[in-house]
């Protein structure tokens, strides 16, 4: 990290345009790295200092350091940063966040960070039914939008076409659809196939569980 924080300092403009105080490096882990923050203050007399539930100054060294431990944030502060992880299993966290998310559904950032926290907990959103049911309702709106798009190209499209088109709509709902699983989808021809995958497509919490689930 020391590295790329030179290199980035040194490829910014002018010398001295960029200073090292200018530049923050910053260690997340979901855990408190105790073994570290000691090895560091004995070694390298390096000062640690809460700033707040789950933030952490390293003060002394060449470039200001800080430790973010996502398990010790505050929900109510840094709500999303708590959140981006791959254990999420407070059902009153995934509940705020959901409620956030309904506020700022349309935004892309947003939809991105959304995306982000359900596929890296797409185990826990498959083994937890409550944890299933917030994202259905999370995604209420958009997939019932998108079922009536899906519907409506059917009819223009022609069957086998309209289905296919209402499978990767509502899979775009929830995430990014690769170019390959775009193109497998597209290849089936027979209707009961594409009327199950419909149906899958409205339920799962991410394109990856889809394509796992498609031929099961």
């Amino acid at each position: 990290m020391y590295a790329y924080a030179s290199y980035y300092i040194g490829s910014r403009g002018k010398i001295g345009e960029i200073s090292d105080k200018d530049v923050t490096l910053t260690f997340v882990t979901s855990r408190y790295p105790r073994r570290m923050i000691e090895h560091i203050r004995n070694s390298r007399g390096i000062e640690v200092k809460k700033i707040e539930d789950g933030i952490y100054y390293l003060l002394g060294d060449v470039f200001p350091m800080q430790v973010v431990v996502s398990k010790r944030l505050s929900a109510d502060k840094n709500l999303w940063l708590r959140a981006l992880t791959n254990d999420l299993k407070e059902h009153s966290l995934i509940d705020k966040v959901a409620s956030e998310y309904q506020k700022h559904k349309d935004n892309e950032l947003f939809k991105s960070i959304m995306n982000i926290i359900t596929n890296a907990n797409s185990e826990q959103f498959k083994e937890g039914k409550d944890m299933c049911e917030a994202l259905r309702e999370i995604w209420a709106d958009d997939i019932e939008r998108a079922r009536s798009e899906g519907l409506r190209l059917g009819m223009e499209e022609g069957r086998e076409e309209g289905m296919t088109l209402s499978v990767v709509t509502l899979l775009d709902v929830k995430d990014t659809v690769s170019t390959p699983l775009k193109e497998k989808i597209g290849k089936e021809k027979n209707i009961e196939i594409l009327k199950s995958w419909v149906k899958l497509a409205a339920s799962v919490s991410s394109a990856e569980e889809f394509e796992d689930k498609m031929y099961q």
